[in-house]
């Protein structure tokens, strides 16, 4: 009796899964255009920087301390002032960009 009614249950629940899912996944759009893309984000597209200028505006910012860890540090500072709030997002970026700071110096 048990194990009928443990297999009943689970098939309930399957049942039940199946038609939470099934009316999600077929009012999903087919084809996803550029504008609904970006409804779907509070603030749109987030446009990186490039590590190129994020390099030129780190040397700005360092001026004469150019070590290593100075650049990791001035990084986040750097990545906002290009991109409001990127440099919560963009911190993958910082070792490239110091990396391209210390060829550029020597």
């Amino acid at each position: 009796m048990k194990l009928r009614m443990l297999k009943l249950l689970t098939s309930m629940k399957f049942v039940v899964c199946f038609l939470v899912v099934l009316p999600l996944a077929l009012s999903a759009p087919l084809i996803v255009e550029e504008d609904d893309l970006d409804k779907r984000f509070l603030w749109g597209k987030i446009q990186l920087p490039s590590i190129h200028d994020l390099g030129k505006k780190l040397l700005e910012m360092l001026g004469s301390d150019t070590t290593e860890a100075a650049c990791e540090a001035a990084c986040p500072a750097a990545l906002n002032a290009l991109v409001p709030g990127a440099g919560l997002i963009g911190g993958s970026l910082c070792s490239p960009a110091c990396h391209w700071v210390q060829t550029q110096i020597g």
